[in-house]
């Protein structure tokens, strides 16, 4: 995760976030991951709270969508010949397309403006920093315990340790060992980065590990102590989206968390992808339980 203050190249922020390394707004799987912005006189001189975007198709195209999408992304500026620094986590707080502020902003800039695009901070990295102290303190407490587990970090996914407001969630770890060369984890972990989350929550209701499919037999005593440490989650993190992997996970989250229910989606679990070769439609199940495209 990047820390405010400190600079990066492009080539570092695309390894980050994804996306180019020469848009405005980088951006994945038809969503805006980050901005890079000049603070030029002529380009975004109230950067980051103002956002001028000029003219042409794509520059046009992603600002709409950043208008769009809900929650923060990270901002950087152009402090030197490849060197952008992050100045924290930014939301979309409304934007002007009105012929007097374009008229005000193009006097300003001396150049042409398509809209005005106004931001507030959002998830400030101290927050970010807290939240990751809090999962860790928990993830510590879920590693004591015999035979329960977490969804590892592994290159850009961080796995259990994901701060982003996007939970993942299976229903119970199964008794495999999971490694970087199962074709579970393989396929699951090769679309995250494809659709764009990286850095989602991911997570299973039920930490202990369990033959599949266990947990629609009948709960286990303490899985109810499981269920008081996903809501620690979700207090820690205050996911926007839930998407449980298949229909068992969704099911339970469904009755044993109802208040998210606004918030549950459904995908694939990556055991039936694999299982019964569904690769080429993963990726557009993923999207579509994610983003909702």
């Amino acid at each position: 995760m990047p820390s405010r203050g400190q600079c990066y190249t492009r080539e570092e922020i695309a390894a980050a976030h994804g996306g180019g390394t020469i848009e405005y707004l980088p951006n994945v799987a038809d969503r805006v991951v980050c901005a890079c912005l000049r603070t030029d006189p002529n380009y975004n001189p109230a950067a980051p709270r103002v956002i001028l975007p000029g003219r042409g198709r794509d520059i046009e195209r992603w600002a709409g969508v950043l208008c769009a999408q809900r929650g923060p992304i990270p901002i950087y500026l152009k402090r030197a010949p490849n060197t952008w620094e992050h100045v924290g986590y930014y939301e979309v707080e409304g934007f002007s397309q009105s012929p007097a502020d374009i008229a005000r902003y193009e006097a300003q800039t001396g150049r042409a403006v398509t809209r005005a695009i106004y931001m507030r901070e959002g998830v400030t990295v101290a927050s970010t920093n807290e939240k990751k102290d809090a999962l860790f303190e928990l993830a510590e407490n879920i590693r004591s315990h015999e035979d329960w587990w977490l969804f590892p970090a592994q290159d850009s996914i961080q796995g259990f340790m994901g701060t982003d407001p996007i939970f993942i969630v299976g229903d119970q770890p199964s008794n495999s060992e999971w490694l970087p060369s199962h074709p579970n984890r393989i396929a699951f972990y090769e679309h995250l980065q494809r659709v764009g989350v990286p850095n989602a929550h991911l997570t299973d209701l039920y930490k202990k590990r369990g033959k599949s499919g266990t947990l629609r037999a009948g709960l286990p005593n303490d899985f109810h102590d499981h269920v008081s440490l996903f809501r620690r989650e979700i207090e820690i993190l205050q996911p926007t989206r839930i998407v449980a992997l298949g229909h068992l996970a969704y099911r339970l989250l469904m009755q044993h968390v109802p208040e998210q229910r606004p918030a549950l989606r459904r995908m694939w679990h990556f055991s039936y992808v694999v299982r019964y070769g569904k690769l080429l439609q993963y990726e557009a199940d993923m999207r579509r339980a994610i983003w909702g495209i």
